[in-house]
């Protein structure tokens, strides 16, 4: 089979959109939980809906890539790593 890579332009990051340049364009409380909602979505599908589920492995401000239609997406995959599905043990590495 084949396969192909597809990137989506985004218009910059959380981080980008968290702190404006232009305090007047901070996001609302609303879109800010509009936000944890795309992460949390994104997240169910890597861990519950893939098989193998996989594990991004860093999620972070400089990953959570914004949108035009005000959707945030999870990107970076290059840390990511697919796990045996009988693992069900999580490790917080501070």
């Amino acid at each position: 089979g084949m396969f192909a890579l597809v990137f989506e332009r985004g218009s910059g990051t959380i981080a980008e959109h968290l702190v404006p340049s232009d305090a007047l364009m901070s996001p609302s409380w609303r879109q800010r939980l509009a936000w944890v909602d795309d992460l949390a979505a994104a997240m169910h599908y890597l861990h519950v809906e893939m098989h193998p589920p996989v594990v991004h492995r860093d999620i972070c401000d400089a990953n959570l890539i914004m949108f035009p239609d005000g959707s945030a997406r999870l990107g970076d995959f290059a840390s990511s790593r697919a796990v045996d599905a009988s693992h069900r043990h999580t490790h917080v590495v501070r």
